[in-house]
């Protein structure tokens, strides 16, 4: 071997370098004996070079791809061998501590002078530490793989990634499939095109990603796949290694949903306050107008001409107290007396006044479910809705029709009340449905809207739907519509069932009013015109009033009068101090004494038995002056209801 290595001076000096390598270094015969061994080699293994001289290469390799058992086989050295090249691979070899150390194998041919090969040099280099990284590196990322898998198939937000080329579904994750009623599987494979609702802004998103490399909460119009019209906020990036698409999608139809019903609600309130105020004022005017042309007509003979013109004017008096009432009921703070009652009672109550509205050319048809359940309303009310509701079928009837009024019980699930904005439970339903020209989806967003109206000028005052709906919404119930042009409307009420027994029929006594009896009144009001008109009409009746501007005044009154004050009657909104505030500062002083409030205007519903919610009996505004002295009357009787 000294010929073969003459750059090495003597045997000697291969031997000395052989021995001083780093590397694992033995020299196998043709049979694959090992004929030397470097130190380093011998130390590794346990070993001396005599034992050595009897081992064989194969009975070195613990594990290798393809393991060598014997000289046939295609390992390095065998190759060496056969080939006169070089190979190498990566092998784990057992220690003599039982260890296992991983090798790269280099086998390189020594020749003869006539270029044979005669031995082979087996060159082992120790990359323990390198493979063992590697592996640990290769489980982490096994392990990353699993994590990122789980997290993406176990997402509440819809995950996927498409080839950016033809939009094809690489990957889906379980919660975007259930989104478009679908499965991954099916998914996989598809063109994401064919969920998109609109092309165009498919297009614009797509243009987005080209320019940006990304969009962010970008919300998009998809289909599922029962045809439904969804809304999704849907982020994306284009990843650079590959070029697909990768993206996130959170559906938003719901929310979206909300926030319409929130923001028409918020704007409704911001009308309906502004209409209670202008409500309040004009009642305070018609309180006065209607009462004093009473009082001038009351004063005429029948044959006076003056009679007639006063008659006229109190007519159109009442005309405007009925359009305040719209206001109020859509404003929500209409004074309200709710009773607990079946709507059947009502509906099949308005026959006859609903035939007169709808006219001889429609057909009126009622359906009235059996053993239905009570709710809780306020019955003139209910009536103004249906006269709403019918007087908007008959305009959408002009060549006539049907117009079917019908009543039901109606368990209104989670999912149907997250739609429609109910909460869930036990609801009666009243549906009216007509059969006429029918509303686009334009006039459907702005129906239930105040002074929205399609109908022409003098024709309408687009307060009719507005009313029915702070009506409904002022019982704590829901009105909807569904309709197509050419295809009728239906209009469904949903009021919420009520626990409590029907309340009792009350007879009103129509007959004269009774005079005072010298009875002493406090009167408190801000407004002078109504002032004059309450003193007045209790002096005609008979009775000694007290007359006060305002609750400061009312208060001094009420500490200086040496007598008996027998009732309050009070205005409930005045400035500084309000009519419930100063009947409860007049109470210690005056316990025996009655109160009662008159207003046009109160954001408190009645108590069940008519009383005001702060305490004492209500008058509304405008009340003519008979209705101010019998309300007074039957409450110093003993008659908290009047």
């Amino acid at each position: 071997m000294g010929d073969q290595h003459s750059e090495f001076a003597t045997v000697d000096d291969f031997r000395r370098v052989f021995d001083a390598a780093q590397d694992h270094m033995v020299i196998l015969d043709s049979e694959l004996r090992i004929a030397d061994a470097n130190a380093s080699f011998l130390a590794a293994y346990g070993t001396d070079r005599t034992a050595v001289r009897a081992w064989r290469c194969y009975q070195l390799t613990h594990r290798r791809t393809s393991p060598c058992t014997g000289p046939g086989e295609a390992c390095p050295v065998a190759h060496a061998f056969r080939t006169g090249e070089s190979s190498h691979e990566l092998h784990e070899h057992k220690l003599s501590d039982g260890s296992v150390q991983y090798v790269d194998v280099l086998a390189s041919p020594l020749t003869d002078e006539s270029g044979a090969v005669t031995h082979v040099l087996e060159a082992m280099r120790d990359i323990t530490p390198i493979v063992r990284r590697l592996r640990r590196a290769d489980d982490d990322l096994r392990h990353s793989e699993a994590l990122h898998r789980d997290l993406f198939d176990s997402a509440q937000t819809g995950m996927f990634r498409t080839r950016g080329d033809d939009g094809q579904f690489v990957a889906v994750n379980e919660q975007l499939a259930a989104m478009l009623g679908t499965t991954p599987a099916e998914l996989i494979g598809q063109s994401a095109v064919a969920i998109w609702a609109d092309s165009e802004a498919r297009g614009r998103l797509l243009e987005t990603l080209r320019a940006e490399g990304q969009v962010v909460d970008a919300e998009v119009e998809v289909k599922t796949r029962a045809g439904e019209r969804r809304h999704w906020l849907v982020s994306m990036k284009v990843l650079a290694e590959t070029g697909e698409l990768q993206g996130s999608a959170r559906d938003v139809t719901d929310q979206r949903a909300l926030e319409h019903q929130l923001r028409q609600s918020q704007k409704m309130e911001a009308v309906g306050r502004l209409a209670g105020g202008v409500a309040h004022d004009f009642n305070n005017l018609l309180t006065v107008i209607s009462s004093f042309c009473s009082f001038a007509r009351d004063s005429l003979s029948p044959s006076d001409p003056a009679r007639a013109d006063i008659v006229e004017a109190l007519g159109a008096a009442e005309r405007a107290a009925r359009l305040t009432r719209q206001l109020l009921a859509f404003s929500r703070n209409h004074v309200e007396a709710p009773e607990v009652m079946s709507l059947n009672e009502i509906v099949l109550g308005a026959d006859a006044m609903l035939r007169r509205v709808l006219g001889e050319d429609v057909e009126f048809v009622t359906i009235a479910c059996d053993n239905l359940w009570h709710a809780r309303i306020d019955p003139s009310q209910l009536d103004q809705v249906l006269v709403n509701l019918a007087v908007n079928a008959r305009d959408a009837m002009d060549s006539g029709g049907t117009l079917t009024i019908e009543t039901a019980n109606e368990v209104v699930s989670d999912a149907q009340g997250r739609r429609q904005g109910l909460a869930p439970g036990d609801y009666v339903l009243m549906s009216v449905r007509d059969d006429g020209c029918g509303m686009s989806d334009e006039v459907l967003a702005h129906v239930f809207e105040p002074f929205f109206t399609t109908k022409e000028v003098g024709k309408g005052t687009g307060l009719g739907l507005a009313t029915c709906y702070g009506i409904v919404q002022s019982a704590g119930g829901h009105i909807a519509v569904a309709s197509e042009p050419g295809r009728g409307t239906t209009f469904e009420v949903y009021l919420p069932r009520a626990a409590a027994a029907p309340t009792p029929w009350r007879h009103r006594d129509s007959t004269g009013v009774p005079a005072g009896g010298g009875e002493t009144v406090l009167v408190v009001e801000d407004e002078p015109g109504v002032r004059r008109l309450a003193c007045r009409t209790l002096r005609a009746y008979g009775y000694e009033v007290i007359e006060a501007e305002n609750g400061g005044i009312a208060l001094l009154c009420c500490e200086q009068h040496e007598g008996d004050i027998d009732l309050l009657l009070t205005d409930v909104v005045m400035p500084q101090l309000g009519g419930p505030d100063l009947a409860a500062r007049l109470a210690p002083l005056r316990p025996a004494m009655k109160v009662l409030f008159m207003s046009g205007y109160i954001d408190k519903p009645l108590a069940p038995d008519g009383a005001f919610a702060g305490g004492g009996a209500f008058l509304a505004k405008p009340f003519l002056p008979k209705d101010l002295a019998r309300k007074v009357r039957t409450l110093l009787d003993g008659d908290p209801v009047g």
